[in-house]
């Protein structure tokens, strides 16, 4: 998370990090739909989630894992079906949330 908020102003980042709710998420429960506009940064915080790409090779993101930096940053469609391989805690930043921050 360090290295995500690298840069950001000490007071901004303390904004950031409440802003950052762990979500417990079941094994199978699915995170993020292939094709969405989830304009969104997930960050897993324990557990394992499965990225499910068409050509078949799927990427396992654990602990510490950073999601969705280009569709947060560029408004771009999930490319992948993100599903929750384990039990996890995912952190979630949303593009509102981090405007209504910037207007605070």
């Amino acid at each position: 998370m360090r290295a995500f908020l690298k840069g950001v102003e000490k007071r901004d980042e303390k904004f950031i990090i409440q802003a950052l709710k762990g979500t417990e998420v079941e094994a199978a429960d699915r995170v993020i739909k292939k094709g969405s506009w989830d304009r969104s940064i997930l960050v897993v915080a324990d557990g394992e989630l499965i990225a499910f790409r068409d050509d078949g090779e799927n990427d396992v993101y654990t602990e510490g894992a950073i999601l969705g930096i280009e569709q947060f940053l560029f408004n771009k469609k999930w490319d992948v079906d993100i599903i929750c391989g384990k039990t996890a805690i995912v952190t979630k930043l949303t593009w509102e949330t981090l405007m209504d921050l910037v207007v605070s």
